[in-house]
């Protein structure tokens, strides 16, 4: 009877779960697996097929997985067992099994808040992978995204969709899941040099594995024109929108884009318990990033405008977006603080 009630709340708890079922006194779960995706980068390795047991520390004891490889590759992870705290174990498995089954490597980040889970799920992981023949070391570093290739280089054709101003554009998408994808571009007179989401509301588990295989697939292929990702078929939409969004900027469809002194300005105005610093880099066209370097204000406030606002800010390329209830006095700090920098930098 009691192990019944721990399968059942184990159930509600962890939403992916879906087949638990106790089997030689341990908790077993076959937990949803991605289907493996076309991802522009990914780890090759030498591999001996068949499906290896490893066992890695979790932070209340063992994980044990079963990894089912073919020659190249992982195709399958399921979970045998552990005995982690059902919300941080969701935590980590959501946002690392899509994307290391996806990049083909354990050369991934610890999951912010389940980082000892996270270390024993890439432990249990890199022991199959030793079984099955893996190299550790290649097993660990993460497949590259194409490199920026320099214009007129023989393998850095123009992109169709040129010529661009050059410069970092910020397009929005509308379609996500959860709403608006907001995506940095940087594009040379003839190419798309880079993409960086800089604002999202998706769920992880989908947006880490679209992002890993459209920002590749995007810069090879020089054009928004690329399959979306099966499974997370929203939030593709809507990152592939805010592309052709910066596209259109860059091509000279949307408004004039501001110019800027290229560098780091500071602005510092008044909060409710004394200044607020920023720093705000620049390029010579867009606001690339804003950093808050000082200030005294309450944590608890601070943290909530911050978290909010400097997005929302990065999003909309200006300094006027709204203030977060309950932190007036801080957001408003902040708002001149960023201003203040804008002036510098025109």
């Amino acid at each position: 009877m009691v192990k019944k009630i721990v399968v059942i709340l184990l159930v509600v708890v962890v939403g992916g779960i879906s087949l638990v079922r106790v089997a030689f006194g341990t908790l077993s779960a076959s937990i949803w697996t991605p289907t493996p995706m076309a991802v522009g980068p990914r780890a090759i390795h030498s591999l001996n097929p068949g499906t290896f047991r490893g066992i890695g520390d979790g932070y209340y004891g063992e994980i044990v997985l079963d990894v089912t490889v073919d020659n190249t590759g992982i195709l399958d992870i399921e979970v045998v067992s552990h005995l982690d705290t059902p919300a941080f174990w969701n935590m980590a498995y959501t946002n690392l099994m899509p994307l290391i089954i996806a990049i083909n490597s354990t050369g991934v980040n610890a999951v912010s808040g389940a980082t000892y889970t996270s270390r024993g799920l890439i432990a249990a992981i890199e022991d199959a992978m030793l079984q099955a023949g893996a190299d550790l070391v290649s097993l660990r570093t993460a497949p590259e995204a194409p490199a920026a290739v320099a214009d007129g280089a023989p393998n850095g054709a123009a992109s169709a969709l040129g010529p661009f101003a050059a410069g970092t554009f910020v397009g929005i998408g509308a379609g996500g899941y959860y709403g608006d994808i907001h995506v940095s571009v940087t594009f040379s007179q003839a190419r798309l040099v880079d993409l960086e989401v800089v604002y999202d509301n998706e769920t992880p588990m989908f947006a880490n594995m679209a992002y890993a295989a459209l920002i590749p697939g995007v810069l090879q292929a020089q054009t928004y024109n690329v399959d979306t990702v099966s499974g997370a078929t929203y939030t593709s939409t809507a990152f592939l929108a805010a592309i052709q969004d910066a596209v259109r900027q860059a091509t000279g469809g949307g408004a004039a884009a501001a110019a800027f002194t290229p560098g780091t300005q500071t602005g510092s105005a008044e909060g409710y318990n004394g200044a607020v610093t920023v720093a705000v880099t620049f390029s010579a066209t867009s606001i690339v990033s804003i950093e808050v370097v000082s200030h005294d204000e309450t944590p608890m406030f601070a943290n909530m405008v911050w978290q909010n606002m400097i997005p929302a800010m990065v999003a909309a390329q200006s300094a006027n977006v709204d203030a977060v209830s309950g932190a007036t006095y801080t957001s408003q700090a902040l708002m001149q603080a960023v201003s203040q920098a804008i002036a510098a930098a025109q």
